[in-house]
């Protein structure tokens, strides 16, 4: 039977420390990775499935003891829109976007355009190409 990789401890100390605030550079640093690199180390570790996996499981287990949900940030919202409170709108309306944006409840979309030209064959222009593909190899 294969023996288990052990995981790197610094990869640890990186997710309980990104977690804090995410900043990844920051918590490379911490994990013990050079400051001149810790950037990039932190763009790759994020990338990693079995980090991202853990630390996307770290923030809802954080959001679960918050009593966090995306329900009570918008209802929240929606409260502080239609009503007038002592508490400043702007800063009661900063506290749940930086809610939100912790636990990852809004998610910005981008839309990307392609122009490409497409051109269909007939089936007897894909026999042809076949043909002459098989004379070559």
């Amino acid at each position: 039977m294969p023996k288990r990789k052990t995981p790197d401890p610094r990869h640890r100390i990186f997710i309980r420390e990104y977690l804090k605030d995410k900043n990844g550079a920051r918590a490379a640093r911490a994990a013990g990775f050079k400051a001149s690199s810790a950037r990039e180390i932190a763009r790759q570790l994020l990338t990693r499935l079995d980090i991202k996996e853990k630390v996307d499981r770290a923030i809802d287990e954080q959001a679960k003891k918050c009593d966090i949900t995306a329900e009570r940030v918008i209802k929240r919202i929606a409260q502080i829109a239609l009503e007038k409170k002592k508490v400043r709108d702007s800063d009661a309306l900063k506290g749940c976007e930086l809610l939100g944006k912790h636990f990852k409840l809004f998610t910005e979309m981008q839309e990307t355009k392609v122009t490409a030209a497409v051109s269909v064959a007939t089936p007897e222009q894909l026999k042809d190409a076949f043909a002459e593909a098989e004379k070559k190899y």
